[in-house]
């Protein structure tokens, strides 16, 4: 599995569709996700809820069994 973050998801997996992937985002067309981890030092958010969500439940998961639909569904 490959994660990427994108923008604009609906432009994004909209390209995408010619190939096989199961894609899922936190935007949609009409708004952004929301952001987390605010790094004083670069004064950038580091991540967005959704995909940090994502990250933290793969590091306690058995992602040998585990699907993606469960992970989603959390």
């Amino acid at each position: 599995m490959m994660q990427f973050e994108v923008v604009l998801s609906y432009d994004t997996t909209r390209s995408l569709s010619p190939i096989a992937v199961y894609a899922t985002t936190a935007a949609n067309g009409h708004e952004s996700s929301y952001a987390c981890y605010w790094d004083e030092k670069r004064q950038t958010f580091l991540g967005d809820l959704y995909s940090v969500k994502w990250m933290e439940n793969s590091d306690v998961a058995n992602l040998q069994k585990e699907t993606l639909e469960s992970q989603y569904s959390k």
